[in-house]
Order: C-alpha cells, then sequence, then structure tokens
C-alpha cells in the first residue's frame, strides 16, 4: 500500500513531502545521529515511490545539513548537525514606535519558518543612511558572528532598501525572499487596492472619492483608481499625496494637518466628498480625530476606508472600513518561495501577489460580499 504521508498537500511535490517525513523520522529518533539511512532501493518500496523521487528528497535532507553522503558507504544522519537557520533581514528597525506592521510580520514569518523545520534568526536597522556607520551596527556584527556558528539556509529579506546588501556575506551566495518597497518577490497588490475601493465604493452608492496617499513607491494603487472609476463611469478620485519625508512616525500628525486644510476647504467650496480612503493605517488616526474635531458622521455623512495591516488595531473612535492585508498570506508566500529557491535555484519563480480582504467596523471577520457590505452601511 502507499505511504499516505506521501499523499500531495496543495503544491508540494512528493519528493518535498518525503523530505519532511524522513526529517520527522530523524528528529523523532527512528534514524539517530551516525546512522545510516536505509539504501534508496530499501526506500523507494517503503514508500512506493521511485528511486528519483528519493534521491531528490535525499538531497533536500543533505543541502539542510542533516545528512550526510559518504561515496561507497551510504547516507549517514550527521553527527555534526545543527539545525539550519532562515535569517530574517528588516531595513526598519522592529523596535520603532511606528513598526507595528514589521513586528506583526515578524512573527507570522518566525511561525512560518519553524514549520518548514529551520530554525530562524532576525537582525533589521539595516536601512541606515551612512553605510559605515550599518555596517559597524550591532544587528550587522551579530548576523556576521551568527553566520560564523551556524549553517545559513537562506534568508527573507524585508524593507531593505540598498541592494548592496545583499551583495554582502554571508547573506550574497544564499536564496533570498523579498517582500517591502523594493522587495519584488511577494508584494501587495496596490493596482487590486485601487480597483476594489472603487467598486466597493460604486456598489454602496458613493461616487466622489478622495483619497489621502501617504506611500510614495508606487503609482499602481493610482492607476487601479483611474482604470475602476472609467469602467464604473464615475469621476476620478480626487487625491493629494502627504510629505512623509520625515518618516513614518509622523504620518497620523501629518495626516491630522492635511485633513484639517482639506475639511477646511471643502466647507468653502461646498464640494465634499462622500468617500475618503487613506492609504495607510497610522495616518488614519489623524484623519479620524480630525473627522470627529469637525464633527463629520461617518459613515452616513463621509465614508471612509484605510489601508491596513490584518490584526493591527488602531483606535479611532469611528467606523472605519478597513482593506486589510494578512502578515500570514506574506510570510506564507515568502516562505513557499524560499523553499523552492532552495530547493531548486535554478527554476524560475513567479512574483506572488497578495490582496487585502475587507473588514467592517468591529468585525472580527472579513465580510464576504457586495451585498452584506451595503446593508450592513445602512
Amino acid at each position: 500500500m502507499p505511504d499516505s504521508s506521501l499523499s500531495p498537500h496543495r503544491k508540494k511535490s512528493r519528493y518535498q513531502t518525503l523530505a519532511e517525513k524522513l526529517q520527522n523520522d530523524i528528529e523523532q529518533g527512528k534514524y539517530p545521529v551516525g546512522v545510516r539511512l536505509p539504501s534508496e532501493r530499501v526506500l523507494a518500496k517503503e514508500f512506493d515511490t521511485t528511486h528519483v523521487t528519493i534521491r531528490q528528497g535525499v538531497d533536500i535532507l543533505v543541502r539542510k545539513g542533516l545528512v550526510i553522503r559518504e561515496p561507497g558507504s551510504g547516507t549517514y544522519v550527521n553527527a555534526q548537525y545543527e539545525k539550519a537557520a532562515v535569517g530574517i533581514l528588516f531595513g526598519p528597525r522592529i523596535a520603532d514606535e511606528s513598526a507595528h506592521f514589521y513586528r506583526a510580520l515578524l512573527g507570522s514569518l518566525e511561525r512560518e519558518v519553524e514549520r518548514l523545520s529551520f530554525a530562524c534568526r532576525s537582525y533589521d536597522g539595516f536601512n541606515k543612511t551612512d553605510e559605515s556607520e550599518a555596517e559597524r551596527s550591532a544587528s550587522y556584527q551579530q548576523l556576521v558572528t551568527d553566520s560564523q556558528n551556524h549553517p545559513f539556509k537562506g534568508f527573507i529579506v524585508i524593507s531593505v532598501t540598498d541592494p548592496r546588501w545583499l551583495e554582502r556575506k554571508p547573506i550574497r551566495n544564499l536564496p533570498k525572499a523579498s517582500h517591502g518597497l523594493y522587495g519584488k518577490d511577494v508584494v501587495i497588490d496596490y493596482y487590486r487596492f485601487g480597483r476594489d475601493c472603487m467598486e466597493f465604493v460604486f456598489r454602496n452608492g458613493r461616487k466622489k472619492v478622495f483619497y489621502l496617499q501617504t506611500f510614495t513607491h508606487s503609482a499602481d494603487d493610482l492607476k487601479g483608481f483611474s482604470d475602476a472609476a472609467e469602467e464604473l463611469n464615475i469621476p476620478v478620485p480626487e487625491y493629494v499625496q502627504l510629505d512623509t519625508s520625515g518618516g513614518r512616525g509622523d504620518h497620523d500628525a501629518l495626516a491630522h494637518k492635511k485633513i484639517e486644510a482639506l475639511l477646511a476647504q471643502w466647507n468653502a467650496t461646498g464640494q465634499w466628498p462622500d468617500t475618503l480612503i487613506v492609504s495607510d493605517d497610522i495616518a488614519t488616526r489623524g484623519v479620524a480625530l480630525g473627522l470627529i474635531k469637525a464633527g463629520i458622521e461617518v459613515p452616513s455623512q463621509m465614508m471612509v476606508i484605510t489601508h491596513a495591516n490584518e490584526g493591527i488595531e488602531h483606535h479611532y473612535g469611528l467606523d472605519i472600513i478597513r482593506y486589510s492585508i494578512s502578515p500570514d498570506e506574506i510570510a506564507r508566500k515568502l516562505g513557499v518561495l524560499l523553499q523552492k529557491k532552495m530547493d531548486d535555484p535554478a527554476t524560475p519563480v513567479e512574483q506572488r501577489k497578495v490582496h487585502g480582504r475587507w473588514v467592517m467596523p468591529g468585525a472580527k471577520m472579513p465580510v464576504p460580499n457586495g451585498d452584506t457590505l451595503t446593508s450592513a452601511l445602512r
């Protein structure tokens, strides 16, 4: 009978599943340190599979350092084995007050790396303006020291703005998966954000949209807004971009100042939007404060939508609709991609996109469809 534990799971290949089963057997003591593994012929019969699949699965364990091949003798559980590690590199400093998303993502990545059976080591603060200062930083020095004592097998790179870091030892020659700012492997689909927002607004009978944009590294959101508006035959949103060159920490203060100016302008002209969209959940705190002080009723007078991060709850004091991005989904896609690169570096890898989900005020779960959303707003 075929071993049911080797049945395919999602898109995982048979040899990857076999490698996980063998690793679990080793870690559970079925094959102790120094013991020779059964031959490919015996394993192929045990798992009801081919010699090629067995060889590919064992290759993964060799790359992890869990087993070693001795030509003419066999494959042995490595007596010097130390659980291989995946490093996580953050450009921003995790301890910064405004780094809510990065802290949430770190937790998700730690769970994902553990699921992949690697040790997880994280380092931050690589986005220093002075390269020599960054090189002398405690975080980078710790990375170098760890690389001399632990077997790194790959890196997950989060919002590292200077690509020269990826060419340094010990990062240079190992597989990497990236996200954020200039990370191109797993990206938030901002074009889809723009389209989803306009379709959502249209379904709820709103037409006049104003967009307060805080991120500047992509124009995809604006393209999504304009394309959807044209298709739905509603006005393209007006928008203003905050000057956030001072850093993320002042987004809420800048947004508060900007919304006060906008409220004065709308009051003077009588041209009020019926929907306000904010691209950042921290900036939305400042927006909400401005709306409360002005006595704007939300959502009856103005519907407010924010691009947000799942699991990070800011107190707004208003019924803000959230377009939430899941850190767990980002981590899962980064983990799957890194595993694929580690297993076969030559395999072409396509970019993964992460989409948001609508979450109504006070709701624990996203609302599933437009009809429910429309009724919830009435």
